[in-house]
């Protein structure tokens, strides 16, 4: 399994992280979800396939203070939980730099 960590702000994020997303398939709730209210994150996860996991630490309001210490904190997290560094990807939607923090 491959893991891409994306962070940004309400152009990243729609709803709310599932840490258990981790560790567990969500073929079935992605099914259940309206295409309409898909972020590029959901649609980066359902191109790649089923041997990644595409976690969206996104959220609103976020500066780019917030989002470089959450993008450090679930590096840590997952390495921490033995996952090979070679297989996590970081990907970040810079937010403006008028929002510094």
């Amino acid at each position: 399994m491959k893991y891409i960590l994306t962070c940004g702000c309400s152009f990243t994020k729609i709803g709310f992280f599932n840490p258990t997303k981790i560790k567990s398939d969500f073929t079935q709730e992605k099914n259940n979800y309206n295409p309409r209210f898909f972020k590029w994150t959901d649609w980066l996860e359902i191109e790649l396939g089923d041997g990644y996991r595409v976690l969206n630490l996104g959220s609103q309001t976020n500066d780019n203070t917030t989002i470089a210490r959450t993008i450090m904190y679930w590096l840590n997290e997952l390495l921490s939980s033995g996952i090979n560094p070679k297989d996590i990807s970081v990907i970040i939607q810079w937010s403006k730099i008028g929002r510094a923090h």
